[in-house]
């Protein structure tokens, strides 16, 4: 794959990354946890079915 900008592999990974430093700045509450763990599994998929599409 290419380095361009648009390039999705790139793109995919940055927002995998971008999600999971967001959400280890959230309160550590239970209510919290349970939206942060959704959301880190939610966030991190899009690269991981990226790649698995290739």
């Amino acid at each position: 794959m290419s380095n361009k900008p648009y390039d999705l592999k790139l793109r995919t990974k940055k927002f995998a990354i971008e999600i999971l430093q967001f959400v280890d700045e959230l309160p550590n509450k239970r209510s919290t946890n349970v939206i942060a763990n959704q959301l880190g599994r939610s966030g991190t998929s899009v690269a991981a079915n990226f790649r698995a599409s290739q």
